[in-house]
């Protein structure tokens, strides 16, 4: 019956590619259809989860698919599922592998798309593929030369829309300029787009190979690059300074002086900074650097000095990196250039000035320094070991758990402002909290986005985020995502929507958040522009161009959209009403339309229609059908007016029996399977519980809500009932 309604869609998240057909992909041998369309296809195979996944794996490599993960993500074995992401020009696809247990624990196939919203396009040959479809990052292997490489990618984001950037010239490079600036060990270029963040390429030579790394740069960034390499040519052309003549007396002695570098080794530099999206952290880092007091040397005996924005509740060295903390379990892990000898002398005074009490050493010795110290019930030891070229610290006790946030009162304390932002916090800072030890704070409400820097762990400002959140009245919007490099958390309250992205792959933590919540009032209630009301065309019904996701379905008796949209609800309404007018659809009466949802049904050309919108985390939500009655008509799948029709189907080879409403409907083999030619049973509007038996398996059952004037088909498949709105 799947096959007879002919059922499609061609739905997906913001970015994936509109022409993705999962019901064409290969699949195993010993393959059963369970139900199959453009946006979803399930089947059932008898092998395991793991031979499953390595045939599928080699079926679409063989078709041109290649197999991406996620950057800096741990991937844990588990026999009994698999999920594998690939891509293919400027298609994503998701493939999950499960066991089913339903299903005599066969292993069941599902093909899905993957949601993208930066498209990176990967090389003919490239392995061990690191890309995240959502923050526009990629790291991979080729075996390409250098040159062929710039040229592919030049070529490859030219057609995406990407344009060369010059940082010399501080605009687009011209056509007639190479496709990037070459360096010691590889090459480099910058990428622009209109409306979009910059990307910076970055190809380096290892062993036999180039790895190409793509991500994210902030054109703040070019433009101060820009202004830093004229700079550098202003000074090479000018007559020497005054750096020779002696400092005033009252000046503090100055740093050694250094080889003076050309603009090209400036620039060198800079491009060798961290790997990963904290370049502002990094940039802070740097500046702060210049007015802080010069930390130890590698393996100083010296004493570091005390650091003076931590964010947790012991003092730390400022050569503290690598920081590990973790309040739940009371622990803390770093590294230190600093010798064994000066981070145990650093903390026996740190901690003598806090009023605590050193207890004997067990160990102390010149690699590896034990230290115990306690004050009143609390408890709090270091082992500080020497490991190759630096150090460990490693400490665990009461006093690590004093300062994680477990209330009101201690989150907030958390979040008060730095010192410098308190008297304007209230009137122009961000409603969002923020760690007392955030640093390079940009807040744009027009835009409704917030980034800062912090030397907070991941792990802990997302506990602090969540747990503060909820005690101010939001709920998750959506599952979280995190492990201990990344956390992405979303959130609700009311008509206003939150996401906060976490990222602790630099030097400092990066914070990222944007949403409804953090726009200004004029913001919100900003008109949309042109562009944002331009009209798409989505299985044949409109959708404005300001949408973060858009889902179809298509039949030849029922066609539907759901999308979600950065539009005010009213906007969006007074969309719908012109863009649906344009095609000959009337309005019928009794529209029901508040501040927060609307529901009007339409005449169209095609048959009665009904368009349904909502709101949801500073978003509208829209449900947009419209059905097909001549069409029902001659396939018997119209209903009686104000009835509610369910056509069964059972693809299986064996019979058997649904309930439903206390009648027993008996289904024999493959019956319904490929035309819609099952029992039909009429009932009421209401909410109906169907039970299916099948041959040596305890009943399963599925809830469906039956409307007025709706037909469903209910097939049963191996893996039991799938219900499917096909009128």
């Amino acid at each position: 019956m799947a096959g007879a309604f002919n059922l499609s869609g061609a739905a997906a998240q913001s970015g994936a590619s509109s022409t993705l057909d999962t019901s064409r992909l290969p699949r195993v041998s010993g393959a059963k259809q369970i139900y199959a369309s453009p946006v979803t296809t399930l089947f059932t195979t008898p092998n395991t989860v793991a031979q499953t996944a390595e045939a599928t794996r080699k079926l679409l490599t063989a078709a041109g698919w290649k197999v991406y993960t996620m950057p800096h993500t741990a991937y844990s074995k588990n026999p009994n599922s698999s999920t594998t992401s690939f891509k293919k020009g400027s298609q994503t696809l998701s493939v999950f592998i499960g066991v089913a247990r339903a299903q005599g624990n066969a292993t069941s196939v599902q093909y899905g798309p993957a949601p993208m919203k930066v498209d990176l396009p990967f090389p003919k040959d490239g392995t061990a593929i690191e890309y995240d479809p959502f923050r526009g990052i990629l790291n991979c292997l080729t075996a390409e030369p250098l040159d062929k490489t710039l040229a592919f990618y030049r070529e490859a984001l030219g057609k995406l829309g990407w344009s060369l950037w010059s940082v010399r010239l501080g605009a687009k490079q011209p056509s007639s300029a190479g496709p990037g600036e070459l360096t010691k060990n590889g090459a480099y270029a910058f990428y622009v787009h209109d409306g979009k963040e910059p990307l910076r390429l970055t190809l380096r030579h290892e062993k036999d190979k180039l790895r190409v790394s793509i991500e994210p740069y902030r054109m703040k960034l070019l433009e101060q690059a820009h202004q830093k390499m004229v700079n550098a040519d202003r000074r090479a052309k000018g007559p020497a300074v005054a750096s020779a003549q002696p400092a005033p007396k009252s000046a503090p002695k100055p740093a050694p002086a250094q080889p003076k570098k050309s603009a090209a080794e400036e620039m060198t530099d800079m491009l060798n900074m961290a790997q990963q999206m904290m370049h502002m952290a990094n940039e802070t880092a740097a500046q702060q650097a210049k007015s802080a007091p010069p930390p130890a040397p590698a393996g100083s005996d010296e004493i570091p000095h005390l650091r003076a924005d931590s964010a947790v509740p012991i003092p730390l060295p400022e050569t503290a990196a690598n920081i590990k903390y973790k309040g739940d379990s009371s622990t803390i892990d770093f590294d230190s250039q600093s010798s064994v000898s000066a981070l145990a002398g650093f903390y026996r005074a740190e901690m003598k000035k806090r009023g605590w009490r050193e207890h004997r050493s067990v160990i102390n010795r010149s690699k590896m320094v034990v230290l115990d110290f306690s004050k009143s019930k609390d408890k709090l030891s270091f082992t500080i070991m020497k490991l190759g070229s630096r150090t460990n610290v490693s400490g665990r006790g009461s006093a690590l758990s004093a300062q994680e946030p477990k209330g009101p009162a201690v989150a907030q304390k958390a979040v008060a402002p730095p010192k410098a932002a308190a008297a304007t916090a209230a009137s122009k800072g961000p409603p969002l909290p923020m760690p007392a030890n955030a640093t390079d704070v940009e807040y744009d409400k027009e835009e409704g986005t917030l980034e800062f820097s912090s030397a907070t762990g991941v792990n802990t400002l997302t506990d602090f985020y969540k747990a503060e959140l909820k005690r101010q009245g939001w709920k998750e919007s959506s599952p979280p995502f995190q492990n201990r490099r990344i956390a992405i958390i979303r959130y609700a309250k009311g008509d206003d929507g939150i996401e906060i992205r976490i990222n602790g792959m630099g030097a400092t933590t990066n914070v990222d958040a944007s949403g409804s919540f953090l726009k200004s009032a004029a913001a919100k209630n900003a008109p949309p522009s042109a562009d944002d009301l331009k009209v798409e065309d989505v299985a044949g019904l409109p959708v404005p161009k300001a949408r973060e996701s858009v889902e179809s379905e298509k039949s030849p008796t029922r066609r539907a959209i759901k999308a979600t949209l950065r539009l005010a609800l009213s906007t969006t309404l007074d969309f719908y009403r012109r863009e649906l007018g344009k095609r000959q659809w009337k309005e019928n009466k009794g529209a029901v339309v508040a501040d927060d949802h609307a529901v009007l049904a339409f005449t169209s050309p095609d048959g009665p229609a009904a368009l349904k919108l909502g709101r949801w985390a500073g978003h509208t939500i829209v449900d947009l059908a419209v059905k097909n009655p001549t069409e029902a008509a001659k396939m018997g799948l119209l209903p009686k007016p104000g009835q509610a029709k369910v056509v069964f189907g059972n693809t299986l080879k064996s019979g058997v029996v649904i309930t439903v409403n206390k009648k027993r409907i008996k289904l024999g083999a493959n019956v319904g399977a490929e035309k819609p030619n099952g029992p039909k049973l009429d009932l009421a509007p209401g909410k109906y519980k169907f039970m299916v038996t099948l041959p040596g398996k305890p009943a399963q059952s599925e809830d469906v809500d039956l409307a007025a004037d709706e037909t469903w088909g209910l097939i049963v498949g191996p893996g039991g009932l799938l219900p499917l709105h096909v009128y």
